[in-house]
């Protein structure tokens, strides 16, 4: 009897219906690989491996930027931020805007000057639409600076100007006009080091349009 009555508690056992566990939250690596697999959609794959995502900086009509690391043991400054512009040949304005900002960007190279990196290829540059543009990692800018709760000393006010004017100096003896100089368009690292950013609005003048502008 007891043989049998352990066989019909497990048939019994066997025929309960099977209990419904509750869902885990996706894990952060799952998680980052869906976001990695949406922000990159469309670039090469020989491009993939250039880059890991780490978080999102912000977002925007144009599109996104996240800060990134390379995994390639051999680089010195591996964290970069990679900003996605979606769309960016629809307007023919914004398009101009946008490659007028590469050009002038690409032949400036100074410490107080965002500097691009690298740009992503798509994976058919016959009719791709999205552009990805990998820019020096910095932590903040002057714009949140002044917004938040920390005091400022005289002496990082004055190291952040100086920074500034030396940057200015730089692009105006390159014949570069930045043209959109505020607070949100300079970058500060966690060592106050300054980076100016932004040139879509930038123009380069010849020499006699700057001569003619020095006499205005």
């Amino acid at each position: 009897h007891t043989e049998r009555e352990a066989r019909q508690s497990v048939a019994a056992r066997d025929r309960r219906p099977p209990r419904h566990r509750q869902a885990r939250a996706a894990p952060r690596t799952s998680q980052m690989s869906v976001n990695a697999s949406r922000f990159f959609r469309g670039v090469h794959p020989d491009e993939l491996t250039k880059y890991e995502l780490l978080n999102q900086l912000g977002r925007g009509a144009y599109g996104e930027v996240w800060s990134a690391q390379s995994p390639a043991p051999s680089a010195t400054d591996t964290r970069v931020a990679i900003k996605k512009i979606q769309n960016c040949f629809c307007q023919v304005t914004e398009a101009k805007r946008i490659l007028r900002e590469l050009r002038i960007l690409r032949h400036l190279s100074h410490p107080n000057v965002i500097k691009i990196r690298d740009v992503l290829l798509p994976q058919s540059q016959a009719s791709f639409s999205d552009l990805w543009v990998v820019f020096d990692f910095v932590d903040l800018d002057l714009r949140k600076l002044i917004a938040s709760p920390q005091n400022i000393s005289v002496a990082h006010i004055q190291w952040i100007a100086h920074q500034m004017l030396v940057g200015l100096k730089y692009l105006h003896s390159a014949h570069v006009l930045h043209r959109d100089l505020k607070p949100a368009n300079v970058l500060l690292s966690e060592r106050c080091d300054v980076k100016l950013c932004d040139f879509g609005l930038a123009r380069v003048v010849e020499e006699e349009d700057w001569l003619l502008n020095e006499q205005r």
